[in-house]
């Protein structure tokens, strides 16, 4: 992922979110085994898919940009100016437009 953020390539900030950092490695499916209820043929196994993390709120969206913003800043500290105002804007813009504009 810092890879893709250092060579400016498209990153999906909501996977930067602090809870969906390490399981953005995990797939997108998973099996599970239902052992509460074992049947003549053994236990169910059920088919679950993960929700695609989601930002819907602006104190995610900064959690998400300062995990991008630090990666960029680590690797060009000259760029944070930059980024702090991109930051400047997003906060205006949120305070002026409510929702999810």
């Amino acid at each position: 992922m810092e890879d893709k953020i250092l060579w400016g390539e498209y990153v999906d900030l909501a996977l930067l979110l602090p809870d969906n950092l390490y399981q953005s490695q995990d797939p997108e499916n998973q099996l599970c085994l239902d052992d509460s209820s074992s049947g003549p043929l053994g236990s169910p196994v059920t088919m679950v898919r993960k929700r695609k993390p989601v930002i819907d709120s602006f104190q995610k969206w900064l959690e998400a940009y300062m995990v991008y913003m630090l990666v960029i800043v680590t690797a060009y500290p000259r760029r944070a100016l930059e980024l702090i105002k991109y930051q400047q804007i997003i906060s205006r813009v949120v305070t002026k437009f409510k929702g999810l504009a």
